[in-house]
C-alpha cells in the first residue's frame, strides 16, 4: 500500500517542520541519505516531560515514541517532497529519560519502530539503538533521531524556504481551526494579567503582517488595525495573514534567507526572523491547545 494511503487509513496527519530552537538544522542530506535531528516527545504541543520508571509507564513511553515517529515522518516529507521516495528507514537512535532502575528502553522504542514498519512496510524495518539517559532537553521523556535512504534520481530536498512555507501552512490550518472551535470563548483568560484567547489570535495576525513586510522589504509603518472580536472575521483574518506570509516566503530563495533585516529593533537574517516568529507561534499554539483541552474544547488534531 502506498505510504499516503496507509497514513490515511491510520488517520495520521503529518505535521510541518518546527524550526529548531538551538544551533542546528532539522535535517541534512548527504548523497542518498537524510539525517533527521533528534525530536523530543510532545503532548498538547508542549514537551512531554517525565522519567520512565518514575513518572511514566512503559506504555506511556511507547505512546510518546510513536508520536515522535509521526513528527519525524513530517520532516522526512519536507526533506524529500514525497514519502514514497523513501527506499528504506536505515536507523533510529532512541534516548529514553530513565530512572536508575528502568530497563525497558527497548519496549519504549518499539512505539516508533512498529509505526514506521506499519507505514513503510519492509522499507520501514531498520537498525536501532535505544539508551537510557539521565536527562533529555526540556525534561522530555523520549528523544529520537532518524536516518533514511531515498531512491536514486530523487530531487534534492526543497530546503529552508520550502520548509518555512510548509510550516506557515500548518500554523494557518491549526490556528484557524482553533479560532473556529473557540468561537464564543474569545474572552477566556488562563489567569489575570495574561492574554485572552482573542488577544493571542490578534497577536498572530499582527506578527504575520509584520513578518511579511520585513521579508518583502516593505515593513508596515501605519497604525495597528483595530482588534478583531468576531469569530468569522478572526478566522478569515488568520487565513489571510498566513496566505500573505506564504507569498512573501515563496518569493525568497534559500540564499535570500541570509539577507539582513531588522525586526523588533534587532539586526538578524530573514531566516532568523522567520525562526523567531514561528517558534513564538508554535509556543502560543501549544499553550492554546492545552488551555482549550483543560476547558473541555478539543481540537480534532490534538485528540
Amino acid at each position: 500500500m502506498p505510504v499516503y494511503e496507509k497514513l490515511k487509513s491510520l488517520a495520521i496527519t503529518l505535521p510541518g517542520v518546527t524550526p529548531p530552537v538551538a544551533a542546528f538544522v532539522p535535517f541534512l542530506r548527504s548523497g542518498n541519505l537524510i539525517f533527521i535531528s533528534g525530536h523530543i516527545a510532545k503532548k498538547g504541543g508542549q514537551p512531554w516531560t517525565g522519567k520512565l520508571g518514575a513518572d511514566l509507564t512503559t506504555a506511556e513511553g511507547k505512546e510518546a515514541a510513536r508520536g515522535i515517529a509521526i513528527d519525524l515522518m513530517g520532516v522526512l516529507e519536507a526533506a524529500t517532497g514525497n514519502l514514497d521516495s523513501i527506499r528504506r528507514i536505515v536507523k533510529l537512535l532512541v534516548l529514553v529519560n530513565s530512572s536508575p532502575t528502568f530497563n525497558e528502553q527497548h519496549l519504549v522504542a518499539n512505539g516508533a519502530s512498529e509505526l514506521l514498519a506499519e507505514v513503510f512496510g519492509d522499507r520501514g524495518k531498520h537498525a536501532r539503538s535505544a539508551f537510557g539517559a539521565a536527562q533529555i532537553p526540556f525534561g522530555s521523556c523520549v528523544e529520537i533521531e532518524l536516518i533514511a535512504e531515498v531512491a536514486d534520481g530523487q530531487s534534492k530536498p526543497p530546503g529552508w524556504q520550502a520548509a518555512f512555507a510548509n510550516d506557515a501552512g500548518t500554523l494557518s490550518e491549526k490556528f484557524t481551526g482553533l479560532a473556529r472551535v473557540m468561537s464564543g470563548k474569545y474572552d477566556w483568560k488562563p489567569a489575570e494579567g495574561v492574554r485572552s484567547v482573542a488577544d493571542v489570535f490578534n497577536l498572530i495576525v499582527k506578527e504575520n503582517g509584520l513578518l511579511a513586510g520585513v521579508l518583502s522589504g516593505t515593513p508596515s509603518t501605519g497604525a495597528s488595525p483595530a482588534p478583531i472580536t468576531d469569530p468569522e472575521n478572526m478566522q478569515e483574518a488568520l487565513k489571510a495573514s498566513y496566505l500573505n506570509l506564504q507569498k512573501a516566503v515563496a518569493a525568497l530563495s534559500d540564499n535570500d534567507l541570509q539577507a539582513p533585516v531588522k525586526l523588533f529593533g534587532r539586526d538578524m537574517t530573514k531566516q532568523s526572523a522567520l525562526t523567531l516568529i514561528f517558534n513564538d507561534q508554535h509556543e502560543h499554539l501549544g499553550q492554546s491547545i492545552a488551555y482549550a483541552r483543560n476547558n473541555g474544547v478539543v481540537p480534532p488534531w490534538s485528540k
